[in-house]
């Protein structure tokens, strides 16, 4: 049996053609893979200075955020200073001028709820000293003028009840002619520490009463204690020249002696500490923010 003759494999001229073609598409490609990753490393260079600037310009924004943030929190902390400020100085007005206890007690009232917004430990002092005021105010008693006022008007409602002294003096009708022309050189009254006053003179001195009640009352509303105790002493008097000595007047002289050593003016060791203490305290409690370069370019 004959066998088929073997194919014959490609020449070693074709081999070598097909691999020096290989070669040459590998280098072709090794040459477009060099192109590619120079192509590369410049975009990448390109893209890291990019990104560079980004966070360049991110810090640089930060920071403004930051400073404009710390102004506007300066200029909030300054408004609250200014509105506690505010408050306080109403509130004290109101208990020294008007003496109206209760509106100083709402400012003082609205000057602590605005100052416990402002939570920062420098002002924990403030904050303390104006809730120490604050109580002080809350635990003042009533108005002493309002006591003194009720006493004034029980003592002049007590005066009708006193015995009216009669004039020991004779009307100028029961005179004769011959005494009326003496009396006009002599006139005789009792001796003794009360002396008796003639009806237009009692009548003067009823008025001098209601006047002198009038000046108290005057007084009073001024908180002007010295005045006040010089009204009830001078009625005191008149009380004395007006009316028989009597356990009434007696009692009665006794309230007008308590009477004009009332206390008249609302007594607050510590009103005002904390308007002294803010005062000084604003100049340095803030400090000023960091100054902003707004002509620096952003990167």
């Amino acid at each position: 049996m004959t066998g088929e003759p073997a194919p014959e494999g490609p020449s070693v001229e074709a081999r070598l053609s097909a691999l020096e073609s290989a070669v040459e598409a590998t280098r072709l490609e090794q040459r477009q893979l060099s192109r590619r990753q120079l192509d590369n490393s410049a975009a990448l260079g390109v893209i890291r200075e990019e990104l560079f600037g980004v966070r360049d310009r991110a810090a640089l924004l930060e920071q403004t955020i930051e400073q404009a943030t710390a102004r506007t929190l300066r200029a909030e902390h300054l408004f609250r200073l200014d509105e506690v400020e505010l408050l306080l100085s109403l509130g004290q007005q109101r208990l020294e001028l008007a003496d109206d206890l209760a509106s100083a007690i709402q400012a003082y009232t609205l000057a602590a709820q605005s100052l416990s917004r402002m939570s920062e430990p420098r002002y924990v002092t403030l904050r303390q000293t104006l809730d120490q005021e604050l109580a002080a105010l809350r635990a003042l008693p009533p108005d002493p003028r309002a006591k003194a006022a009720g006493e004034l008007d029980a003592v002049e409602a007590a005066l009708a009840t006193l015995p009216v002294r009669e004039n020991a003096l004779t009307s100028e009708t029961d005179r004769s002619r011959l005494s009326r022309l003496l009396g006009q050189l002599v006139q005789v009254r009792p001796v003794g520490d009360e002396l008796a006053l003639r009806a237009e003179d009692r009548s003067a001195g009823l008025t001098a009463v209601q006047l002198q009640l009038a000046m108290a009352r005057l007084a009073l509303e001024r908180r002007d204690r010295e005045a006040f105790a010089h009204a009830v002493d001078r009625i005191d008097a008149w009380l004395q020249r007006l009316y028989f000595e009597s356990p009434e007047r007696v009692a009665l002289q006794a309230r007008l002696n308590e009477l004009g050593d009332l206390p008249l003016a609302l007594d607050v060791p510590v009103l005002g500490s904390t308007l002294e203490q803010l005062r000084q305290h604003r100049d340095g409690a803030i400090p000023p923010p960091a100054p902003v370069d707004d002509d620096a370019p952003l990167q």
